[in-house]
């Protein structure tokens, strides 16, 4: 999709953890989703970079977790902020900009909804992103 905008990629260079082992302040987190098929792993995005807006395929979910086509309907994000908002950050989910977050606020959607982040601040912007099936 970026590269039929003309969008380099490079402007979006982002960093991924996918399923390390937790503390206790993080296992926190997922809790509320136990009894959920989910999945977690963490975004860090430094100063300078964006993640245009664009809906997630969820594709290693699906895989990982037999989805049908059917379920994927089902499929939400929760993102946990783990590090406090400073100017030049902003989310935006569908039409909804936020800015102002503490540690430990969470945004969630549904699906396939549109959604990117900005940081043309001076620190790293940290998220803990929770795929989970709405069964």
């Amino acid at each position: 999709h970026y590269r039929n905008l003309n969008m380099p990629k490079e402007c979006s260079k982002h960093f991924m953890a996918f399923s390390p082992t937790l503390d206790d302040a993080l296992t926190s987190y997922i809790e509320p989703f136990k009894d959920k098929t989910h999945h977690y792993n963490f975004l860090k995005l430094t100063p300078g970079y964006n993640l245009w807006m664009h809906y997630d395929s969820y594709s290693t979910f699906v895989r990982y977790n037999n989805i049908t086509e059917t379920q994927s309907e089902k499929i939400n994000r929760t993102i946990v902020m783990l590090t406090d908002w400073e100017p030049g950050q902003v989310l935006q989910i569908k039409n909804y900009t936020h800015t102002k977050w503490n540690i430990g606020d969470t945004y969630s959607w549904s699906a396939y909804a549109w959604h990117g982040v900005g940081n043309f601040g001076f620190s790293d912007f940290v998220v803990m992103q929770i795929t989970w099936l709405d069964e």
